[in-house]
């Protein structure tokens, strides 16, 4: 279960990076998912991307492995998949 939504996220923060014209770079087993943007060695982009999120309502970290856990559900991956959605568009009209 908890490979399972982890891959949900993953799959959908790799989505919603490409079509914002982000690119980035998930690692760990899908439920360790750790996301690093492309070219971003200070991890600025990540640390602006994780605020955006949060205020959004979803924690992220910027340079460390988040965790999920067997209480993360379907519609809990997509609720927050709404917000990265929308810290990506705020990310991509700051970077113009």
């Amino acid at each position: 279960h908890m490979q399972a939504m982890g891959q949900r996220l993953r799959d959908g923060l790799a989505q919603q990076a490409a079509a914002h014209g982000f690119g980035i770079r998930q690692s760990g087993p899908p439920q360790m998912p750790m996301l690093l943007f492309d070219d971003d060695p200070e991890a600025a982009l990540g640390s602006a991307f994780c605020a955006l999120a949060l205020e959004r309502g979803v924690y992220l970290h910027p340079k460390h492995n988040m965790f999920l856990s067997v209480a993360h559900r379907p519609d809990d991956i997509d609720r927050a998949l709404e917000a990265t959605d929308r810290a990506f568009a705020a990310l991509a009209a700051v970077r113009g």
